[in-house]
């Protein structure tokens, strides 16, 4: 293979990367939300979860929302693992940490490659404002987002600039007739602080059906947008895309082992974007309370 390709595949993979760090940072905070919402978890109480995600995709949508396909039939998946805690001070302040890991794989009719890398760490509070009826309950979490890896030259992880997030969460539950439901949404802005730093916006929305005691399934509704003065995207530039939009929709189906236990699995779909993949992800998570 002559140097020139050699470099195009190289360049060709960095680009996902980021979306990867980004997924994973989405999965923690959708798992809290999962958990409790805009819920108080409880004085001294802990909660631990560790997810574990596989995204897909043999496409992406350009900078104009068109449809591509990646060189010699390229073929491009992720294996993220994310463990993250949230500790409860008091009956409305928490801590919460977490720390996502993914392993990049890409191959085509030329070469294949795999990278693994740990991605965006971050630490940050969440403060239970209020309830409505102890049915309907909001907060507020802030978060210190931080790469613990070291970009390259060669190799690009992420932004590799620190960030800051805040996001505002409600959820309850709500009865018709017999049948029991729940509902969840979550507003939340990130900025990064570096050279032509993306801010970003997201939205979430939750409905859930409670299938049995100990059984619930959801759909969830997430658009997330990233706006930065480089509007450039290349997939086989070293640059991780800045600007992007995308939507998706998350199907999750959720067990309860016990009071303390539980378990949930998910398959999300992109419906539409730009700058963006086009892929499947699959999620698989476990929860314990202390």
């Amino acid at each position: 293979m002559n140097r020139s390709r050699a470099t195009l595949l190289k360049q060709l993979f960095k680009t996902p990367v980021l979306l990867s760090a980004f997924l994973s940072i989405v999965l923690f905070f959708g798992a809290m939300q999962a958990r409790a919402g805009g819920r108080p978890v409880g004085k001294h109480r802990l909660f631990v979860i560790a997810t574990s995600s596989y995204f897909f995709n043999d496409q992406y949508w350009d900078e104009n929302g068109q449809t591509k396909s990646y060189d010699n039939n390229g073929k491009y998946s992720t294996f993220s693992l994310s463990l993250s805690a949230e500790y409860g001070f008091s009956r409305r302040v928490s801590l919460m940490v977490s720390l996502p890991y993914t392993v990049n794989f890409f191959k085509n009719t030329v070469n294949s490659t795999t990278v693994g890398s740990l991605g965006d760490a971050s630490v940050g509070m969440s403060y239970y404002i209020a309830n409505i009826a102890y049915r309907t309950y909001f907060s507020v979490q802030t978060n210190f987002l931080f790469p613990v890896y070291h970009n390259t030259d060669s190799l690009n992880h992420g932004y590799g600039d620190v960030g800051a997030n805040v996001q505002f969460l409600a959820s309850g539950d709500f009865k018709i007739g017999e049948k029991d439901f729940s509902f969840s949404g979550t507003v939340g802005a990130s900025q990064y602080f570096g050279s032509l730093a993306p801010l970003q916006l997201s939205f979430s929305g939750t409905l859930g059906f409670t299938i049995s005691k100990k059984n619930q399934v959801s759909l969830t509704e997430t658009t997330a947008s990233s706006y930065s003065p480089s509007k450039a995207f290349d997939p086989t530039s070293p640059v991780p895309a800045k600007d992007f939009t995308y939507s998706e929709l998350t199907v999750t189906v959720a067990h309860n082992i016990s009071r303390n236990k539980s378990f949930f699995f998910s398959g999300t779909r992109f419906l539409f974007g730009k700058n963006t993949g086009i892929g499947n992800t699959l999620s698989l998570g476990y929860a314990y309370k202390f």
